[in-house]
């Protein structure tokens, strides 16, 4: 799964790369040049003559060796340079590598696609166009934006092929679309052009072993994923999620002596620990584990179930830690069984159906084998508290411990922000091991309806360090087509609302705005004003259906009175930029 922590691991390799290949192809001229021609030299010549690209050029290189490339003056003069001169090579490429600099890869792609027009021999230029598309974050394009990085960085090494540079930036793109074997072949070739970089990127090199290890154990390929987890280990011993991996992959096959083992170099890397102490939190653990193996071997789970075990099964088994000689877990628990163990689930399958919006199949959801739950590969294991209150419509708030060093909180998911509950579940959406959290955005709960009538929008949640934000690659859907918008429209048409001055007729259902937010919640946003321009006929007034006095509103009081609504989520930053907004 690729979550925004590994996007922006691999931003920052993409960034190196852009300062290296500029580096190495303009700025040592330009610095040259800075360094024996001042401004004052270059602002004469222009005034000399105020046509001449390589007076502009050369006093922009003066500026970006010598001022902030916020005063923006170095770009306003390669600006001025190609205006006079639309050929000028060596200006797009400046301009391009600072565009880049600047985290404005869209610009810097087109800089260095005019500099390809002029220079199409030229492997840097490719490589430099790919690594501005491959650091894009415009989401929904970017497999479009990793595709096209690919065939420049192919063009790349079409034109010089023993520049072990490419491949490895090549790879990396490879890797970042899954394809793990192309990703290992262009290291490989990477290492044998150039044997230091075996050491430098050894880390690197391992993760295709490791992401195509976890496709099979989906594929419940054991032997396979074993096979590529001792290859990655070579690579990065130091890594915990491929013991972590392996240890499933043993005991799947039912050699528990090496899982355990894997389990235990898992435990030690992932936490710092006094030698005398890490059996104590190894037994623990492991004792955790065979036991909830033993829970789901015994019982079968249902999702409408609830992933939740009361925790008053689990108090004892918790009470396993030896260091602290007390409970790592000591709330109190009632009658009710209100405090819960939170359990994974796996096996999730997103539903695409043509022409509709794509949804996540929750009815195939099955436990995972362990309540450790990982977030987040920055992270340790966790277990999770869940916390349900009495009531109609009660909030649950959930409470996330590190399995550790010391059983310590890492965060805490909520609802209490919205009206009514908000039970969470957490899945293993891509069979990494990696959960996410699906619940409800209570935000329009008793908007001008009843509870029942309210709608929900689903949300998927990622930890990031101690906050949940919006999992947008999980939550994106492909825009639906016009057929599925006017089947809305022909559901929900309000045919019989009045014109201004007449006697209303038919109150707004909420059916309306659970279509838009339905629209909203999956990244297509723009789509939902539309669906309402015609499921609302101009010219029209309407009233709310919770309002006693019928006073009639326009399309654009609703929309007014809509966007303040949905302004208060708790998510609406994120939802702005799943949008686009």
């Amino acid at each position: 799964m690729e979550n925004r922590s590994n996007k922006f691991v691999f931003i920052l390799w993409v960034a190196a790369a852009i300062l290296l290949i500029a580096v190495a192809v303009v700025l040592p001229g330009l610095s040259a040049r800075a360094q024996d021609k001042s401004i004052d030299k270059y602002t004469q010549a222009i005034a000399k003559n105020p046509k001449d690209p390589i007076a502009y050029y050369e006093r922009g290189c003066a500026y970006y060796e010598k001022v902030t490339l916020a005063d923006n003056k170095a770009m306003n003069d390669w600006s001025e340079a190609i205006r006079l001169d639309p050929k000028y090579l060596a200006a797009y490429i400046a301009r391009g590598d600072a565009y880049a600099e600047g985290v404005e890869y869209e610009k810097a792609i087109v800089d260095f696609s005019h500099a390809i027009d002029l220079d199409p021999q030229n492997a840097a230029l490719y490589c430099k166009r790919a690594n501005a598309a491959t650091a894009l974050e415009r989401y929904g394009k970017a497999a479009k934006d990793y595709n096209k990085a690919i065939a420049d960085y192919s063009t790349a090494i079409k034109i010089d092929s023993k520049n072990a540079e490419y491949y490895r930036l090549r790879g990396i793109a490879y890797e970042y679309t899954k394809l793990h074997q192309k990703a290992i072949d262009d290291f490989q070739l990477a290492v044998s052009l150039d044997p230091r970089m075996n050491e430098k990127y050894k880390a690197l090199f391992a993760e295709p072993y490791g992401n195509r290890a976890v496709e099979y154990l989906v594929l419940k390929q054991y032997d396979r994923a074993i096979e590529n987890l001792n290859k990655a280990i070579s690579l990065d011993p130091g890594e915990v999620d491929f013991y972590y991996n392996r240890g499933i992959a043993y005991e799947e096959l039912g050699q528990q002596q090496k899982a355990k083992d894997d389990f235990v170099t898992a435990w030690k890397n992932e936490t710092i620990q006094d030698g005398d102490k890490i059996e104590d939190y190894t037994n623990f653990r492991w004792t955790l584990l065979n036991d909830y193996t033993r829970i789901y071997n015994q019982r079968q789970w249902d999702f409408n179930d609830y992933q939740y075990r009361p925790i008053a099964d689990g108090l004892q088994i918790l009470q396993g830690n030896k260091q602290e000689n007390k409970p790592v877990f000591s709330a109190k628990v009632n009658q009710n069984n209100s405090y819960w163990l939170v359990i994974p689930f796996a096996g999730v399958k997103k539903i695409a159906t043509a022409g509709k919006l794509a949804y996540w199949d929750y009815s195939q959801l099955k436990p995972a084998k362990t309540p450790a739950i990982r977030m987040d590969k920055s992270l340790p294991p966790m277990l999770i508290i869940g916390h349900h209150p009495e009531g109609a419509h009660p909030p649950a708030d959930y409470k996330l411990f590190a399995l550790g060093n010391e059983f310590k909180k890492i965060a805490e998911l909520n609802s209490s922000n919205n009206a009514g509950s908000g039970n969470y579940y957490f899945v293993d959406f891509y069979g990494n091991g990696y959960c996410a959290a699906v619940g409800n955005d209570n935000v329009f709960a008793y908007w001008h309806a009843a509870y029942c009538d309210s709608p929900q929008a689903t949300i998927i949640l990622r930890l990031e360090k101690d906050k949940f934000v919006l999992a947008e690659d999980l939550m994106k859907s492909p825009p639906p087509d016009e057929q599925y918008i006017a089947s809305l429209v022909k559901q929900t048409k309000i045919e019989s609302l009045s014109s201004e001055g007449q006697i209303n007729l038919s109150p707004l259902k909420s059916t309306i705005w659970s279509n838009m937010i339905q629209l909203i919640y999956s990244g297509n946003g723009n789509l939902a004003w539309k669906y309402l321009d015609k499921v609302w006929p101009n010219g029209k007034t309407g009233s709310y259906q919770d309002d006693s006095n019928h006073k009639l509103i326009t399309k654009a009081q609703f929309v007014k009175d809509f966007k303040k609504q949905l302004s208060t989520s708790q998510y609406w930053s994120d939802l702005k930029h799943l949008n686009g907004w």
